[in-house]
């Protein structure tokens, strides 16, 4: 039956249709498909890629944020506590 339908299609139409016809089967089809695959893959790869790049940035951001914070309570503890820097930074 497919074997009818393949000779009937190529007999009628003429040599140009027929050459479009077998490098759009042949050619085009699997290039697309070949293409959409590896795009999709690349795809998944940055997104993933670049959500690690991210997660890591926001440790190094999440580190300075809490080094700065100490080194900020260990000034606020030494003006807290020292009296002779308090009249100074009020007076001064």
């Amino acid at each position: 039956m497919t074997s009818h339908f393949h000779l009937k299609y190529f007999s009628k139409n003429n040599m140009k249709r027929q050459l479009i016809t077998l490098f759009i089967c042949a050619v085009m089809i699997p290039v697309i498909s070949i293409g959409a695959i590896v795009g999709f893959s690349t795809y998944q790869r940055t997104v993933a890629h670049y959500e690690d790049l991210a997660g890591s940035q926001s440790r190094l951001v999440h580190s300075a944020i809490v080094s700065t914070s100490i080194y900020l309570h260990a000034t606020y503890e030494n003006v807290a506590n020292s009296s002779k820097l308090q009249e100074t930074l009020m007076y001064g």
